[in-house]
């Protein structure tokens, strides 16, 4: 999610929201454990992300993601 998020950085999260396009969102990931990606499209309860790093492909982008795989919404980050 460079540019804007980077390895190092700290974010807080909330599980008690109601995701909408242009969110960044924390998703469990089978092969990659927790990522952040961001919201591009929503259907009820399938959403299709896409990291904001344009260069690094991500087989997330490929698919439609269920509500319960992501864990919650980005609101606050800290950078260390």
């Amino acid at each position: 999610m460079a540019p804007k998020y980077l390895d190092q950085d700290i974010v807080i999260t909330s599980n008690i929201f109601s995701a909408k396009i242009n969110d960044v969102v924390v998703v469990r990931s089978e092969n990659h454990g927790n990522i952040l990606k961001r919201v591009i499209s929503k259907n009820n309860n399938a959403f299709k992300l896409q990291s904001d790093n344009k260069s690094y492909y991500s087989e997330i982008n490929d698919s439609s993601i269920l509500k319960k795989d992501i864990l919650g919404k980005v609101i606050f980050k800290i950078r260390i």
